[in-house]
């Protein structure tokens, strides 16, 4: 039995999302304390912006001093300090309820955040020693190289952020959230790269910064909406001027996912890689079970193989034809054979 089409009316829908909507407003009284939580206004507005630079000058301390120590647990203390959700949160609200001179604020005080923590990681790291390879380093190499995995991550953070402050009741979930997406530690790795020298690693750590920043304004002014902290009459009113501001995040986004793309793409592509060139090297060696593979470091056109085991290696040309077919490209073998000592001592 074929079934008929369902016909929508773009009018009703609008009216009974709109309906929705007016049903979730907060009301007065949350939307103060809302207010008073994001914006720095008021007779407390110089204490909280010196409580707001003090945070984050120990935040970006405490990432600092992780990044140098290449601690794991040094860097979430960080996460767990560092108050830039704050301000951004506030340029989300700001944006949906239609506060041009709010949101101006707001997104001035990320940025000049932002430009504050890289300045005082690249500081600090001039003169504290390093206590880890800064090339081998796990907390800035994690964070030089974001995928849209690291996009979706922080829609979903923004989201939970933007619902636990326009909750009271889920309030204490926010520490959670701070950890979850990380807006210090890749400023910090910014800061402490461009010291280094390492340009190329300080791009790729701000665009993880950027990506979690869009993505919490965009996923966040949305909950906002939906939570009923900007009145349905102000978004009717305001609607061009929200629609605009909606539509310029939302481009940012994608624009910031195009290199996410790519760098997801070459990080899968250079793992597969890696591993045909493991699976090479493995039947290269089927004749001698004496050998160890060590270590498969793939880079553009050469392959790093490192190899411990008895005696003399095998021929090297079956290896160099096999990779170049595996790979399906002309490859230079770095071959590294260990010679193995073994002893029994009773």
């Amino acid at each position: 039995m074929r079934s008929e089409p369902v016909e929508v009316d773009p009018a009703e829908t609008l009216q009974i999302l709109g309906s929705w909507l007016g049903e979730r407003e907060l009301d007065d009284a949350d939307r103060q304390r809302l207010e008073s939580k994001l914006f720095f206004e008021g007779d407390a507005r110089k204490a909280r912006l010196s409580r707001f630079t003090v945070l984050l000058a120990l935040s970006v301390l405490i990432a600092t001093f992780g990044i140098l120590a290449d601690s794991t647990a040094v860097v979430i203390g960080a996460m767990l300090v560092a108050p830039l959700m704050t301000p951004i949160m506030a340029t989300a609200a700001a944006l949906v309820s239609g506060w041009p001179r709010r949101a101006i604020v707001a997104g001035t005080t990320v940025v000049a955040g932002a430009a504050f923590s890289v300045v005082l990681a690249g500081s600090v790291s001039r003169f504290v020693p390093t206590f880890a390879d800064l090339v081998n380093n796990s907390q800035i190499t994690s964070r030089v190289s974001p995928t849209l995995l690291d996009l979706l991550i922080a829609l979903a953070a923004g989201a939970a952020g933007a619902f636990a402050l326009s909750r009271e009741d889920v309030a204490d979930s926010l520490p959670g959230v701070a950890v979850a997406v990380a807006l210090v530690p890749p400023l910090a790795v910014v800061g402490v790269s461009l010291e280094a020298g390492s340009v190329g690693d300080a791009g790729g750590a701000l665009l993880l910064f950027a990506t979690n920043l869009v993505a919490i304004i965009l996923a966040g002014g949305l909950v906002f909406v939906l939570a009923g902290f900007t009145p349905l009459g102000r978004l009717q009113h305001q609607r061009r001027r929200i629609t605009t501001y909606a539509i310029t995040v939302f481009t940012g986004m994608i624009l910031i996912a195009v290199p996410l793309g790519i760098t997801g793409s070459q990080i899968t592509t250079e793992a597969l890689e890696t591993d045909d060139a493991r699976t090479v090297v493995e039947q290269w060696l089927t004749d001698r079970p004496d050998a160890l593979v060590v270590a498969i470091n793939l880079s553009g056109n050469e392959v790093g193989v490192v190899v411990v085991g008895e005696g003399e290696p095998p021929d090297g040309a079956p290896l160099v034809a096999a990779m170049n077919e595996a790979l399906g490209r002309a490859m230079t073998v770095d071959l590294r054979w260990v010679p193995e000592i073994r002893r029994v001592l009773e």
